[in-house]
């Protein structure tokens, strides 16, 4: 509910009163005062003092019982605010009241917001860990604060982050500070939490991250080497000239050093073919990492799938080839959390089922969460499914989903999604199950799909909050593929159904077929609040609400859901598309637009779609296109592909 104004004075001039209020006492903001002061063209406008992190709005009143709320909300910054509530040469009427209301109201929304980092890791000593966040809100992020509780932490007090800078350490713009070892007192475990700040006041706080710092040196760092020749007799850990033949030898022998722990261990393999057969691996608070030794080849080193190393909590492949060799031949089950890092997953064969060694790991983000940075993924059904983050991942050759359920996605380069005649439903991404809560997806590069792009669901009963799609490029390319056996094909760049409040899609590319929103007659029925379209380029968006060519209710300019639909174009706009599935009606073509003029262009797009172009040009606008400096103010820094945004930037997922 909106805190409640505090009067602190009554105002006269001209027959006009003005109510100057401040926040609620226990949002701890000191109370403001504010004034009408005369423009010289003669407007009045009312101005007050602001304070980062806090919201405000004006409410109008007649007779000091009855306010209404003006339109839009004003983000403090620090500075003096400013609003026009007469505009010049108004007619004045005999009395009007004003005041301003600030904190955070019931209209705040809540930001959208994941972890980019991957918990439990090492800070060394003398080393640094930058801690990231993704985060997004229709209403803009003010700030990310990280709090540090553990070891001595003495650096600064609290970190935080105002804008999305570039992470080298994850290549990623984001939210980001960085943690120095040399910042803790003592060695051992800690933790950090975030506090995302929306500019209309909404907050979201994130979950705990544990990790632990080595900042005197102490901290034990086990290490064995395994080798095709090598000998589980003579073999000894910490000493590399003296590798063992099985990894669950290695492993045993750094456990009998570490108290019977392979917390922080590291298991390196020279070049061959290893089968995890044996164990058990312990690990409670830090990741044990199997890699290959400095001098190895990563396309010359594999790991097997075995179902081995079943009792490890965080195991993390890193450097490696994990090949399949078969269906159902998992890397590793429950309760393992897997990390893969620097890895080439190498399947055999699109179509064959449960292709993917590390599927099965990780099959809910809670329970067994998995990790994926870093890595390629070919040749497979599936790519990472029902992960908690898939950052700079690149997936070719799958004949079913790339991604299902991945809670985050960072920088992804898709190609080739086909499923034959397997009838698989391969989806670009899919969602599934009740609806999707805080998804992300930022950087996606997807070309030559022949299915499905986008396919967003969710259940009966269930509201999809706070998702958010930026900088997504699908590209659809015919020949489309069957459902079911003697189903027509299916080519869509995006389905959408059920009850959305708070999704973003910005920056989005929707190219060589529909992007399509609709009710589903088993589910929950379509609706939008607070959803934000900017900046998209649509081949065609299609609704059956209302008449061809429309702009659906929606959308329209002061709609009661406060969607936006701003700056996006559409390839074809006013097309009778027939019938639907059995029991809808007619499909249509539209061009939504919240403008109170037309912001919204139609046509050929004029992008590079030759299929002779590399990636980095295929998909660019042309120097002549209708797309070209349409945004003022960059929805984010980087286009799909990493490149720089600039003050006015292009419609679509690339810059030219």
């Amino acid at each position: 509910m909106p805190f409640p104004s505090i009067t602190l004075r009554t105002y006269l001039r001209a027959g006009l009163f003005v109510l100057l209020a401040g926040p609620a006492p226990a949002q701890t903001p000191p109370l403001f005062s504010a004034s009408l002061q005369r423009d010289g063209d003669g407007a009045l406008s009312l101005h007050w003092p602001s304070q980062t992190g806090q919201s405000y709005h004006i409410e109008s009143s007649p007779d000091l019982v009855a306010w209404t709320a003006d339109p839009g909300h004003f983000a403090g910054d620090g500075s003096e605010l400013a609003s026009v509530v007469r505009p010049a040469g108004t007619v004045d009427p005999t009395r009007q009241f004003w005041r301003v209301v600030g904190g955070a109201s019931a209209s705040a929304l809540t930001p959208i917001a994941r972890w980019d980092i991957v918990p439990n890791q090492r800070i060394a000593q003398g080393q640094v860990l930058n801690i990231g966040v993704v985060a997004f809100s229709k209403a803009g992020i003010d700030r990310v604060v990280f709090t540090v509780s553990g070891q001595g932490y003495s650096g600064t007090t609290p970190p935080s982050a105002s804008s999305m800078t570039h992470n080298e350490q994850t290549n990623v713009y984001e939210y980001w500070v960085p943690l120095h070892a040399n910042d803790f007192s003592s060695s051992g475990g800690f933790t950090i939490t975030a506090t995302v700040h929306g500019k209309d006041g909404g907050t979201k706080v994130l979950e705990p991250l544990s990790f632990v710092v080595d900042a005197t040196g102490e901290l034990p760092e086990p290490a064995a080497w395994v080798s095709t020749t090598g000998s589980d007799t003579t073999g000894r850990a910490n000493n590399r000239a003296l590798p063992f033949l099985t990894p669950g030898a290695a492993v045993a022998a750094m456990q009998a050093l570490n108290g019977g722990s392979a917390d922080g261990a590291t298991l390196y393999f020279y070049e061959g073919s290893y089968a995890l057969k044996n164990g058990p691996v312990s690990t409670n608070h830090e990741w044990i990492t199997l890699t290959r030794d400095p001098e190895a080849r990563r396309e010359y080193t594999a790991i097997t799938s075995s179902w081995a190393f079943t009792t490890t909590s965080y195991m993390r492949f890193k450097g490696l080839t994990l090949p399949s060799t078969g269906a159902s031949n998992w890397l590793a089950g429950h309760p393992a959390v897997l990390w893969i890092d620097d890895c080439i997953i190498q399947g055999p064969g699109r179509w064959v089922a449960n292709s993917n060694p590390t599927v099965r790991s990780g099959n809910d983000e809670t329970a067994y969460p998995s990790y994926f940075t870093d890595s390629q993924i070919y040749d497979v059904d599936y790519g990472v499914t029902r992960a908690k983050l898939a950052r700079n991942i690149t997936i070719r050759r799958t004949g079913n989903d790339p991604f299902v359920n991945t809670m985050c996605i960072i920088n992804a380069v898709v190609e080739d999604v086909d499923p034959g005649t397997t009838y698989w439903h391969a989806d670009g991404y899919q969602s599934w199950g009740p609806g999707p809560q805080n998804r992300i997806i930022y950087g996606y590069y997807g070309t030559n799909l022949h299915y499905q792009g986008l396919f967003m669901r969710e259940e009966i009963g269930s509201t999809a909050d706070n998702n958010a799609f930026i900088n997504l490029f699908l590209e659809m390319r015919a020949p489309g593929r069957p459902g079911y056996a003697g189903s027509p094909p299916v080519l869509n760049a995006g389905t959408l159904n059920g009850a959305w409040n708070h999704l973003l899609i910005w920056n989005c590319s929707f190219l060589g077929s529909n992007f399509t929103v609709y009710d589903d007659p088993t589910g929950t029925p379509l609706s939008f609040a607070n959803a934000s379209f900017i900046g998209n380029v649509f081949y065609q968006y299609i609704d059956y609400e209302g008449t061809i060519g429309a702009n659906p209710v929606y959308s329209l300019p002061g709609n009661p859901g406060k969607n936006e639909f701003l700056n996006n174009h559409f390839v074809r706009s006013a097309v009778d598309e027939g019938g639907g599935n059995a029991g809808l009606p007619f499909w249509y073509s539209m061009s939504p637009d919240s403008g109170l003029t037309a912001t919204h262009s139609l046509g050929d797009p004029l992008i590079d779609l030759s299929l002779s172009s590399p990636v980095g040009s295929f998909g660019v606008p042309a120097a002549n296109s209708p797309l070209l400096n349409r945004i003022i103010g960059a929805t984010t820094p980087v286009d799909a592909l990493g490149r720089p945004r600039g003050e006015h930037s292009d419609i679509g997922a690339l810059e030219r």
